[in-house]
C-alpha cells in the first residue's frame, strides 16, 4: 500500500483498473509529492475521476 500511495497513477491503473490520460498522471503524481496542484480544465475531462482516485489512493 506504501507503494501507492507514492504512485497514485500506478493505483489508479492497477486497482480502480482505469487508464489515466497523460495530464491526470502529472497531476496524481504531484499530489503524491505534496504538491499543490490546481486544475483548469472544460467539462468532462476527468477532473473528479482524478481527484477520486487520488483520494481513494491516499487513504
Amino acid at each position: 500500500m506504501a507503494l501507492y500511495i507514492r504512485k497514485l497513477g500506478l493505483f489508479v491503473c492497477e486497482v480502480l483498473k482505469s487508464d489515466p490520460d497523460d495530464w491526470q498522471d502529472i497531476a496524481l503524481q504531484a499530489l503524491a509529492d505534496d504538491q499543490r496542484v490546481a486544475v483548469r480544465a472544460g467539462h468532462g475531462v476527468g477532473k473528479t475521476a482524478m481527484e477520486a482516485g487520488q483520494f481513494c489512493g491516499s487513504c
